[in-house]
């Protein structure tokens, strides 16, 4: 998957225009609730087959830490 498609991907899961983040974006200032972290749980498993753990998604802080985990 192309960075730009993960970029979507992400805009899509916070519901918002990917002009209005960047990988320097804290997860603290974008929606990043309990259903924001199932559904990237869910989409890192199934397009990038990782599974990932509650204390895991909870530890991530930036955009760019979303998109490194979506390898």
């Amino acid at each position: 998957m192309t960075h730009e498609k993960k970029m979507a991907a992400l805009a899509e899961l916070f519901e918002m225009e990917i002009s209005e983040f960047t990988p320097a974006t804290e997860l603290s200032g974008l929606s990043w609730d309990s259903m924001a972290r199932l559904s990237f749980m869910a989409l890192v498993q199934t397009h990038f087959s990782r599974k990932l753990t509650g204390e895991m998604l909870r530890g991530f802080t930036t955009v760019q830490e979303l998109l490194d985990v979506m390898q």
